[in-house]
């Protein structure tokens, strides 16, 4: 039957061939999960390797401003300008689309759901939202990549930079952020703006008393008092808080599914957490 009998059959009624169905999908796709994004800006740059400035931290915070003397002028200030280099990588990702299945779909009239080209396009999209979780977990959110980390446990000590798993009850997160936060100020010259969370963390912060305490007289029957990212953004006095919580499957083409999360780390803490400066 070719397109023209296959067009006056459905103007008549009588096409009913067999159609996947497309009012009904239960999606893999993460989309809006993904942290990276949301927690660091992009930069876009027109050429893949070259230079930037940057400006000395601490010329731009000392006080120059001198009295001028009688008949002369002060000293001209020192402000320290260096520059630094950058380079892109490309990623790829090639996926095949057979040309007699999309044939296929344009002669049957099938939903837009069954698109083969809609289909790989939302996969190549998904694909590189989640390559670039992956790596941004790897060189963002893991052991060593921060100069002031702290670790959890079971105890809290200052000068060995450890404070109580938020998942313990005589826990505060809130005074021990409060007071990160004002380490960061004091040395990054900015107040932080966002607080990204890995998912167990942010479980352990929602059962937390000193958090629920906060919030507790703010529900009614109709609308129960919850801590989400909103409420804890609020608490800690943050314009955002992205909880990192998208997965990946670490297994190969054909072999049983390994499900990590995108940020897996071998040492499970409840506490792992990053305040950033993202203006």
């Amino acid at each position: 039957m070719d397109v023209q009998n296959i067009i006056v059959q459905k103007q008549l009624g009588n096409w009913k061939p067999n159609q996947y169905l497309s009012n009904l999908c239960i999606s893999y796709f993460e989309e809006a999960t993904y942290a990276s994004k949301r927690l660091f800006p992009l930069c876009p740059v027109q050429l893949p390797s070259g230079y930037y400035y940057t400006f000395s931290k601490a010329d731009l915070a000392r006080d120059n401003v001198q009295r001028k003397p009688d008949y002369g002028t002060v000293a001209p200030a020192v402000m320290g300008l260096s520059d630094d280099s950058y380079s892109c990588h490309l990623d790829q990702i090639i996926i095949g689309l057979d040309k007699i299945i999309t044939l296929a779909y344009q002669r049957s009239g099938a939903a837009g759901s069954a698109d083969p080209i809609r289909a790989r396009i939302k996969t190549i999209t998904e694909q590189m939202a989640l390559h670039q979780e992956i790596e941004f977990a790897k060189k963002f959110f893991n052991k060593g990549v921060w100069s002031n980390q702290w670790t959890g446990g079971t105890t809290a000590n200052d000068a060995q930079k450890k404070f109580k798993r938020f998942d313990d009850a005589t826990a505060d997160p809130v005074a021990f952020i409060d007071a990160r936060m004002i380490d960061i100020r004091r040395n990054g010259r900015r107040r932080p703006n966002k607080l990204a969370l890995g998912i167990e963390t942010f479980a352990a912060l929602k059962n937390n008393p000193f958090i629920k305490e906060r919030v507790k007289y703010s529900g009614t029957t109709q609308n129960p008092a919850v801590v989400n990212e909103n409420v804890l953004a609020q608490i800690f006095g943050v314009d955002t808080v992205v909880v990192l919580d998208a997965t990946y499957n670490a297994a190969g083409v054909g072999e049983p599914e390994i499900l990590y999360a995108a940020r897996r780390n071998p040492r499970k803490v409840v506490g792992k957490f990053q305040i950033l400066q993202c203006h």
